[in-house]
């Protein structure tokens, strides 16, 4: 199973303030960024993508692109700041390996829960938007997600955690869990690894490889169309 995870950048959350060195048209060409966004997406042909900060408009483009293919959540709109965003968590599921009649899915106040059946066995999907500001709200989102999933074996937690990866962090040193990504996800201000994927029950299949990291906010965004970078890995289920 290939699986993708990406905070796409909702363009609500771009301000001139934020990037004060690039040239504006990069950043605020909406049109341009989805376009390397669904670039980089149609190129890594993933199994289940899950996307984070996706706004209404690009999430009605990505069905209409996508919907042949794969079957797609709703959009789960996450409350920010006690206020409703306009932009939230979408799960993608292919459905060469998935049955819509088989998927269920539930927003949670940090993202998005899915169970689904996959080569006959009952697995777990969180799609997470961590809080961006509080180490200690993290780690009660954490170890909220972890109750969820107790009695499932089969779990991927993957999205942007809001939570630099270090290797004895408790979230990402969790028993039974096993984290993917150790390369960085992040360009803006200075390197960080808040990107990732985590599973249980799932034995990852290549050896990760670190997607090109940019000098500057210019070439990060003509890349990638957004500040955080696509992490991509390829895993198996585990008996």
């Amino acid at each position: 199973m290939k699986i993708l995870t990406w905070n796409t950048l909702a363009s609500e959350w771009i301000k001139k303030s934020y990037y004060p060195n690039t040239n504006d048209d990069i950043i605020f060409d909406r049109k341009s960024r989805f376009e390397q966004i669904t670039k980089i997406i149609d190129e890594c042909d993933a199994d289940v993508i899950m996307l984070q900060e996706v706004m209404k408009m690009e999430y009605s483009l990505l069905k209409k692109r996508l919907n042949r293919i794969y079957i797609i959540s709703n959009l789960n709109k996450l409350n920010w700041y006690n206020t409703v965003s306009e932009s939230g968590n979408v799960t993608i599921m292919k459905r060469s390996l998935f049955q819509d009649t088989e998927i269920q899915h539930q927003p949670c106040d940090y993202g998005l829960y899915t169970k689904c059946v996959y080569k006959g066995n009952v697995c777990v999907f969180f799609n997470i938007h961590f809080d961006d500001i509080s180490r200690q709200v993290r780690y009660k989102q954490w170890n909220d997600l972890c109750l969820s999933c107790l009695p499932n074996g089969h779990v991927i937690v993957a999205g942007d955690f809001n939570h630099q990866y270090t290797k004895n962090s408790r979230i990402y040193n969790t028993n039974g869990f096993t984290t993917h990504n150790l390369c960085p996800t992040y360009y803006i201000g200075r390197k960080m690894n808040i990107d990732n994927i985590i599973t249980r029950g799932f034995k990852k299949t290549k050896g990760n490889i670190c997607p090109w990291y940019p000098d500057n906010i210019k070439d990060g965004f003509s890349t990638y169309g957004s500040d955080h970078m696509p992490v991509f890995i390829e895993v198996k289920l585990v008996a």
